[in-house]
């Protein structure tokens, strides 16, 4: 885990490049629904699957009910049952700790970039 971060650590390549939460990490998992925050050098990334009971592979995209964002600046681009698509997949889903990995690809129209790939994310997180 982060030392700077008691909570946990969230860390991904966001187009290719290394980003890691800095600055905070939030998550809650209650009644099937497991969602996180993570915010570090001006990006945040948030996830939520409101299907998650237990360890497994959430599918985001069409017909999906999870979905992904990341968010620079005052724009934030998307991945859920409409636009974009990814992948997580919860290893450890306790009443007190998430852990596991995703993948998505983020759109926003009339947005530069137009697509933001997130990719070899990883995330270990206490509620």
């Amino acid at each position: 885990m982060n030392p700077e971060l008691p909570n946990g650590s969230v860390s991904a390549l966001v187009d290719g490049q290394q980003w890691t939460s800095t600055f905070s990490i939030t998550a809650d998992h209650a009644n099937s629904i497991f969602a996180f925050g993570a915010s570090g050098d001006g990006i945040t990334i948030g996830m939520a699957m409101p299907t998650a009971t237990g360890p497994g592979t959430h599918t985001i995209g069409t017909g999906s009910p999870a979905n992904a964002l990341i968010t620079e600046g005052s724009t934030t681009w998307a991945a859920n049952n409409a636009t974009g698509n990814g992948t997580l997949i919860l290893t450890s889903l306790t009443a007190t700790n998430a852990k596991g990995t995703f993948t998505f690809t983020a759109q926003a129209s009339g947005a530069s970039p137009a697509t933001r790939q997130v990719t070899q994310g990883t995330f270990d997180i206490d509620f």
